[in-house]
């Protein structure tokens, strides 16, 4: 299985610290979160940048919690649809290094998971 590692600047010293820097440097964990929206529908696309909407540090293991916005446009069907969706994300630090594991993709929807 694939990981993804993110330095860690060395001036940080507690877990507010880390919790912060985090925040403030989403573009960073995007290689490591699903943002697949293909699951929605063949035409599904991100939109915009994922929003971090929580953090949880404890034992040098960090969760992080996010939602994206996605849309679909079908043209010819003349049929719009958009939605958020959330996931979250966990790895461990080990010495100013953040260890993500790869996630596996998500089973595509069907119309037979509605019945």
């Amino acid at each position: 299985m694939n990981a993804f590692y993110i330095d860690v600047p060395s001036a940080i010293e507690d877990e507010d610290e880390l919790v912060d820097w985090i925040r403030e440097n989403v573009q960073k964990f995007v290689p490591a979160m699903d943002l697949d929206a293909s699951i929605y529908g063949e035409r599904a696309t991100v939109h915009g940048d994922p929003e971090i909407t929580n953090v949880e540090v404890k034992d040098n293991r960090v969760s992080i919690s996010y939602v994206f916005h996605w849309e679909e446009y079908n043209g010819c069907s003349d049929i719009n649809r958009s939605g958020n969706s959330a996931d979250c994300i966990t790895g461990e630090l080990e010495d100013y290094l953040l260890v993500f594991e790869e996630s596996s993709p998500k089973e595509k929807r069907s119309p037979n998971d509605e019945l």
